[in-house]
């Protein structure tokens, strides 16, 4: 058969047709969920414009020194008596001023600045913690996605595999070999297993919801974990190493440090409202009487000193101040102690994942073998039906739990970086690395 060439461009086309249109995975990975996440979280959005108005406090206090420049008039009427002849004489009066002021010595205004930075960079180490509790966010309710498909994907192999014994169940019912206890608990296991797929479900379509609340969109299907990801233990493996370093990196930590500077300011900036000010300024007014004549014209420069004598409710706010300060302190204390909990906690859970996975990878390879032998029991009638559901009940949990202390270790790694203040993006795309993308 001769095949023109028109019949081969168009069957060139066609299957340059299909393979552009083949489909391909629509998978979306925890580090696209991040980069969702960073634009449309509500509350790492609010910290950043929170941050945004923190940052204009350092110019504000700045600009302070630049002085004042200020234009006032004035409307007036005026009578003169003209003694001792005790002639009154009407007058308008109106005066037209320009004043400048530019503080020399302040104090109070030298202190605001270097307040006003150490609140600067207080803030900019709270956002760095609202980034890592985002990030604590994402990994969180993506595994707990994850978790919950897990969950229900073992639900329904459960069900499979107790409905396959119940119907084995009611075949030796049938010919005399079983009892009706035995058709049962089949029965009843079945409901129960159906009952978990239903609690299963329910909370898969709960994680989706509170990973879309995050994104701001319903999320796609996600990618799993992969089955041979590592688990490798904490470097350095001292867990003293992990605190000491946590003890000065924790940015909860470094963040009171800060505010506790912030505070300082505050108690030193009252002391400073008790010393003189030095301002330089200058004026000049124009003075206009009656018919719009000018009557006066004058020009001034000096150097002003004003000394506090008294200044009411200082003592009270310098007060206040002082106990807001030794607030601050504790706060520092109370958080060296969370950070030291935190890490030695985070450490522990890291450490306590790997080992669990490894005894319930084990778990499962026995548990299959125990159902295995259980199931060719029963059928040669040395075990019960009970036996057979028991274990496949326990091999459905230690599946479960398996599946869970992998997304537990992955958690506990995070929360172990954000104890010691080194939590960033760098682990979301390390974890990534450990998902299945290509599902």
């Amino acid at each position: 058969m001769n095949v023109t060439p028109v019949v081969l461009r168009s069957l060139a086309v066609l299957l340059v047709s299909v393979l552009w249109c083949r489909p391909v995975s629509a998978s979306w990975d925890l580090w696209e969920v991040y980069r969702l996440a960073l634009l449309n979280d509500p509350a790492y959005r609010s910290e950043q414009l929170r941050h945004d108005a923190v940052s204009l406090d350092g110019p504000i206090a700045e600009a302070a020194w630049h002085g004042s420049v200020s234009v006032a008039g004035r409307l007036g009427y005026r009578m003169t008596d003209d003694t001792p002849h005790n002639n009154w004489e009407d007058h308008e009066d109106h005066l037209l001023e320009l004043r400048a002021e530019v503080p020399v010595y302040d104090r109070v205004l030298r202190t605001e600045v270097h307040q006003s930075e150490a609140a600067q960079s207080a803030s900019a180490m709270l956002l760095r913690q609202s980034h890592q509790q985002l990030i604590l966010r994402v990994a969180q309710r993506y595994l707990d996605v994850l978790a919950a498909q897990d969950r229900r994907e073992v639900a329904r192999v459960d069900i499979i595999a107790i409905r396959r014994q119940l119907d084995l169940t009611s075949e030796r019912l049938e010919v005399g070999l079983g009892t009706q206890a035995d058709l049962f608990d089949a029965r009843a296991r079945l409901k129960q297993a159906e009952a978990n797929a239903i609690q299963a479900d329910n909370l898969h379509k709960v994680s989706i919801s509170l990973l879309g609340q995050v994104i701001g969109q319903p999320p796609q299907a996600l990618a799993p974990l992969l089955g041979d990801a590592p688990l490798s233990a904490p470097q350095p493996a001292l867990i003293d190493e992990w605190t000491a370093q946590a003890a000065t990196s924790n940015l909860d930590v470094r963040t009171k440090t800060l505010e506790l500077k912030v505070a300082e300011f505050e108690v030193k900036k009252l002391q400073d409202a008790t010393y003189p000010r030095v301002t330089a300024g200058g004026s000049r007014s124009v003075t206009v009487g009656k018919v719009g004549s000018k009557t006066s014209d004058a020009a001034s420069v000096y150097l002003q000193v004003s000394i506090p004598v008294f200044t009411g409710g200082l003592s009270l706010r310098s007060e206040r101040a002082g106990i807001e300060y030794n607030r601050a302190h504790e706060a520092l204390d109370h958080a060296r102690r969370q950070a030291l909990a935190e890490t030695t906690t985070a450490y522990l859970d890291v450490t306590g994942n790997i080992s669990q996975v490894e005894a319930l990878r084990e778990a499962i390879t026995a548990g299959e073998s125990a159902l295995s032998a259980k199931q060719e029991g029963f059928n040669a009638g040395l075990t019960t039906n009970l036996d057979v559901l028991d274990a496949q009940r326990n091999l459905s949990q230690s599946r479960t739990d398996y599946l869970n202390a992998r997304y537990s270790y992955i958690l506990s790694l995070l929360a172990l970086e954000q104890a010691i203040g080194d939590l960033d993006q760098s682990d979301i795309q390390r974890v990534n690395q450990w998902l299945d993308r290509e599902s």
